[in-house]
């Protein structure tokens, strides 16, 4: 899922959200799906361990705790998760989802310890995924 807005400060009938898929293949887009490539750059990358329900708030403690104390400057562009595990088979407290912010720059020498998620990794990423054209 890739999510353009903030539902903290944009109401929920404007939310703007993507849902995508990484296609092993070339596939011709039809109807309402279409293509999207991801912006190639950095992300940083945590590792969230719980139910989905939880997820605002963990954002929060990305962007209000994590972030600044990674020193981490900001790209225009949105953020994106990736689900891990099957929520019809997995119980919510296992869930684990991906969440991808991408950063311009980040402080590798700043302090991290005090961030409640695990980053998980800085990556350089160029990936084509499907999306419903809008």
């Amino acid at each position: 899922w890739i999510y353009h807005d903030d539902p903290k400060v944009t109401p929920a009938e404007k939310l703007r959200t993507d849902v995508c898929m990484v296609m092993p293949v070339q596939v011709a887009p039809k109807g309402d799906v279409g293509f999207k490539t991801l912006p190639a750059g950095r992300y940083a990358i945590f590792l969230y361990k719980g139910p989905y329900d939880n997820l605002q708030a963990v954002y929060d403690t990305i962007y209000g705790k994590c972030l600044p104390e990674m020193e981490c400057t900001l790209r225009d562009e949105p953020s994106a998760e990736r689900y891990l595990n099957n929520p019809c088979e997995t119980a919510p407290e296992k869930l684990l989802t991906e969440i991808y912010i991408p950063v311009e720059k980040i402080n590798e020498t700043a302090s991290i310890k005090k961030c409640s998620l695990i980053l998980l990794s800085l990556i350089i990423t160029h990936q084509r995924v499907t999306t419903p054209d809008r």
